[in-house]
């Protein structure tokens, strides 16, 4: 088995140990982050992908460096929120009016400060300052907006 696997598969059955359903076998892993047998299976012959393991940022707060390398933190980085995840995100937003995006936002904070277990609570101020800053910047766009609006 490919030693990135060994590093996702334990790092996941730690931060979701106190989950209703945590991840203890190969099989919870591929319904937590939605990927297949046939995916699983290639990991553990070549390693996770790069994509795989962004996808473990966004699911269990770990580093997808630290996945694919050993080397690091495992822990995710706190100066950059889950990078390629925030980029869908920002275009996902960009597309809606802005009432929308606001809504959208709100949403998403709401949820976040409801969340429980340990995976999301010790990141919560993380995230919360990370979706601040995404506000922020569609706040910025909704006024440039505007005055286009008037035109």
């Amino acid at each position: 088995m490919h030693e990135s696997v060994k590093r996702l598969l334990e790092y996941a059955r730690q931060v979701t140990q106190f989950d209703q359903q945590p991840v203890i076998d190969f099989a919870g892993l591929g319904r937590r982050m939605g990927v297949s047998r046939q995916t699983l299976t290639n990991w553990k012959r070549r390693g996770v992908s790069k994509e795989g393991a962004l996808q473990a940022e966004a699911a269990f707060g770990c580093s997808a460096q630290w996945i694919l390398t050993g080397e690091g933190d495992a822990h995710a980085s706190t100066a950059q929120p889950l990078a390629g995840q925030a980029l869908v995100i920002d275009e996902a937003l960009r597309s809606l009016g802005p009432e929308a995006r606001h809504e959208v936002l709100e949403y998403i904070r709401y949820k976040i400060e409801r969340a429980t277990g340990p995976h999301i609570s010790a990141r919560r101020d993380r995230f919360l300052a990370a979706l601040d800053k995404l506000a922020e910047a569609h706040e910025a766009c909704t006024q440039r907006e505007a005055p286009r609006a008037r035109r």
